[in-house]
């Protein structure tokens, strides 16, 4: 179980709203929606998951990671007039249906294409 994606185009945070990574490169146990932005564990087990986005000139933002909902993970851009990286990985116990997902602190971030932005995960063991 596992799954890989990245942007097919630009795309402006919006808060509270999941982020919709619409390239899916991989999506072994079909646990990821690129219609939706959230993966759903199709077992339960131990999970890595990472993430890697670029930005140029945008607004201060936090890209987290959510469980259920919840706060789990976060990477941050300062908001400077430049190209800026960030990134962040975690491993996360989840049960059956569980809901991962990557949500922005605010509005308008604006996230680079292609490789430039991913974001991951796969089943360690159950």
């Amino acid at each position: 179980v596992g799954f890989v994606c990245s942007m097919s185009s630009r795309y402006t945070t919006t808060a509270s709203v999941p982020i919709k990574f619409q390239r899916v490169t991989r999506n072994d146990g079909k646990g990821y929606s690129n219609q939706t932005g959230i993966f759903t564990a199709p077992v339960g087990g131990l999970y890595h998951f990472y993430w890697s986005l670029l930005t140029y000139a945008s607004k201060p933002v936090a890209i987290d990671l959510k469980h259920n909902g919840n706060l789990v993970g976060r990477a941050y851009f300062q908001g400077l007039p430049k190209y800026e990286s960030t990134s962040n990985n975690l491993y996360l116990r989840l049960n059956k249906d569980d809901k991962v997902y990557l949500q922005a602190s605010g509005d308008g971030g604006v996230i680079h294409e292609n490789l430039y932005t991913i974001f991951g995960g796969e089943l360690i063991r159950y």
